[in-house]
């Protein structure tokens, strides 16, 4: 499966109620109707053959209960919530101060925002967010400026980012991207005020960036063969050398993987 974004661990409770609100559905009448009760349309793809009429108002009474509007948690920005909500015909990303506070909307794009990432820190000035065009999923990513609420676009604008992470001082990105030959998920490292280093290309698909060392001077990565199988490494990011770790387990599947406090472990 393909992900956007690592896990992020909130570090306070969460006060705020989840958001649940009831949208309502548009509904098609078929204009030649039995007596004087009105039945929903089919799709026009659609071809039924000994489906009974569906009536409108039992579609009514359905509908509350198939279109819901539904939010989630990005994480903390200082003592707000980003959250990711559909408001109007898109997913977009809101802020909510206070518990059952009013919301105020930082993304106002024609696409769905595909995920969203927070750096390390007490008061963020700033996230990265991720949208495709047309649902092509080719997710570009994009640095907003939480003063302005500015938006720069950070990628090639055509090719596919994912498996985003912040480095513990939050001025680096680590993320994946099939810009070089458009097939392999190669591994990068972007400096938000300098360069961009390629960690690793060629190597096929699969491959994210899991964590980083306390320092910044090392990087967990992993790469998902199967189901049953995955494998992890170290990277020492001064000379891109790469070690094995857990190989003499033999195959297995390895879930989500982190640094202790110390970086040692």
């Amino acid at each position: 499966m393909f992900s956007l974004f690592r896990g992020l661990v909130a570090t306070h409770p969460l006060p705020l109620k989840p958001f649940l609100v009831m949208c309502a559905m548009t509904i098609t009448v078929v204009g030649s109707v039995s007596g004087s009760e009105s039945h929903v349309a089919p799709p026009s793809a659609m071809e039924l053959t000994g489906v009974p009429d569906v009536p409108l108002e039992l579609a009514r009474k359905v509908s509350k209960y198939q279109n819901v509007r539904t939010a989630s948690v990005v994480g903390w920005l200082g003592e707000a919530l980003l959250i990711r909500t559909r408001f109007g015909d898109t997913t977009q990303l809101h802020i909510v101060r206070e518990p059952l506070g009013m919301r105020e909307q930082l993304t106002f794009a024609m696409e769905p925002i595909g995920g969203a990432i927070i750096p390390n820190g007490a008061d963020p000035d700033r996230i990265v967010y991720s949208k495709d065009i047309g649902g092509s999923e080719m997710y570009q990513l994009f640095l907003m400026d939480m003063e302005s609420r500015e938006s720069l676009l950070l990628t090639d604008g055509k090719s596919r980012y994912g498996g985003v992470s912040f480095s513990p001082s939050g001025t680096k990105l680590s993320y994946t991207s099939t810009e070089i030959n458009g097939r392999d998920t190669d591994l990068f490292v972007h400096e938000l005020e300098g360069e961009r280093t390629v960690l690793q290309q060629g190597q096929g698909v699969g491959w994210s960036v899991d964590d980083w060392s306390p320092d910044e001077s090392r990087v967990l990565i992993s790469r998902y063969v199967s189901p049953i199988e995955s494998e992890l490494f170290e990277m020492d990011l001064a000379t891109q050398t790469r070690t094995r770790l857990l190989d003499s387990l033999g195959q297995v599947s390895i879930g989500t993987t982190s640094y202790d406090a110390t970086g040692q472990r």
